[in-house]
C-alpha cells in the first residue's frame, strides 16, 4: 500500500510542468517551508506557491498552488524534517521516473 501511494505521489509530481530539476525545487520548498512551519496551512500554501512563481520554477499560478499543497501533504505523510529526507525523496523520485521512462526537467544533482 505504501509503495502504491508513493508511486501515485511521484506520478502527480511528474505531471507538473516544472522548469528546474526536482531536487532544486523540492530543496527550495523544504527550506522555505521550514521557516514558516508555525504558519496556518493555507498561508504556507500560498506563500510557497508565490515562491515557486517568483523563482520561475512553475509558470502557472494554479499549478503552483497545487504543487505547494502536494508538497505540504508529502511532507506530512512522510515526516520530512531534514534535508537528508528531502534528498532521499528526490532520489526515489528520480529512480521511479527512470524505471517508468518518464521525462525529467533539467539535470539533477544525482546525475
Amino acid at each position: 500500500m505504501a509503495a502504491e501511494i508513493k508511486n501515485l505521489l511521484f506520478e502527480r509530481m511528474l505531471s507538473f510542468d516544472v522548469k528546474v530539476p526536482f531536487d532544486v525545487l523540492l530543496v527550495d520548498l523544504w527550506y522555505l517551508d521550514d521557516r514558516m512551519n508555525d504558519w496556518p496551512r493555507r498561508d504556507r500554501q500560498y506563500a510557497l506557491a508565490g515562491g515557486l512563481i517568483r523563482r520561475k520554477f512553475i509558470d502557472n499560478a494554479v499549478a503552483a498552488v497545487e504543487f505547494a499543497d502536494l508538497w505540504i501533504r508529502t511532507r506530512e505523510l512522510y515526516g520530512i524534517e531534514l534535508i537528508e529526507d528531502v534528498l532521499n525523496l528526490c532520489q526515489q523520485l528520480y529512480d521511479y521516473a527512470r524505471s517508468e521512462n518518464k521525462p525529467l526537467p533539467g539535470e539533477s544533482a544525482f546525475g
